[in-house]
């Protein structure tokens, strides 16, 4: 990529299309690391889960662009593989009462 293509970059910014039932809207993506997303937002709302979703900031840039700025990720990425981390002793020292000792039998 020459640096006149890096100029042309825009930041994280996306397009919204027409509201949709239920205030959803569709919209199309471009992240400053020039990867490109589809899918659906709405407004957030108080007391409301963002459990897998990502909440973002939109500013404004014109008719329906808008300029990117994250607030809180916890949308699902594939660089996190395998189980969950256990982060406490507290969860580890329980393992027991929880799950109880059980004998495994030999084959």
């Amino acid at each position: 990529m020459d640096g006149e293509d890096d100029k042309k970059c825009c930041g994280d910014e996306l397009i919204a299309g027409p509201e949709l039932n239920g205030g959803m809207r569709p919209f199309v993506r471009h992240t400053a690391d020039h990867q490109i997303t589809a899918g659906l937002m709405g407004t957030a709302k108080e007391g409301q889960t963002v459990n897998g979703t990502e909440l973002v900031q939109l500013t404004r840039i014109e008719g329906e662009r808008y300029a990117v700025k994250s607030l809180y990720d916890d949308a699902p990425r594939q660089d996190r593989v395998g189980p969950s981390k256990i982060v406490s002793n507290k969860y580890r020292d329980g393992w027991d009462r929880i799950f109880g000792e059980k004998t495994v039998g030999q084959a």
